[in-house]
C-alpha cells in the first residue's frame, strides 16, 4: 500500500501514463518498449495492493519509469496532487 494521502496523487499518475502509453501506441511505438512501460506500471500496481507501506518504493519506481519513458508529466502529477493533499 502507499500512503493514504497520496493514493489519489497515486491514481492521476498511473492515468497519466496510461494516456502516454496508449499515445505512443497510436504513434507506432515499438512494443517491447510499450510493453516495459506496462510492466513498470503494472509493478507500481502492485506496490499500491501490497499491505507493507511502499510509499517510499512508489516514488522511486514510478521516476525510474518516468525517466526511462520520458513521461515526466505523471510524476509532475503525482508530486503535485501529492504535495496539496493533507498530511492528517
Amino acid at each position: 500500500m502507499i500512503d493514504k494521502h497520496k493514493q489519489r496523487a497515486a491514481l492521476i499518475a498511473l492515468h497519466s501514463i496510461i494516456v502516454s502509453a496508449r499515445n505512443d501506441a497510436y504513434q507506432g511505438a515499438p512494443h517491447a518498449g510499450l510493453a516495459n512501460l506496462l510492466d513498470k506500471t503494472e509493478y507500481l500496481l502492485i506496490l499500491m495492493l501490497e499491505e507493507d507501506d511502499n510509499t517510499d518504493r512508489f516514488l522511486r519506481a514510478l521516476t525510474a519509469l518516468c525517466e526511462k519513458h520520458r513521461c515526466m508529466v505523471a510524476l509532475r502529477k503525482y508530486e503535485s496532487e501529492a504535495e496539496s493533499e493533507p498530511d492528517t
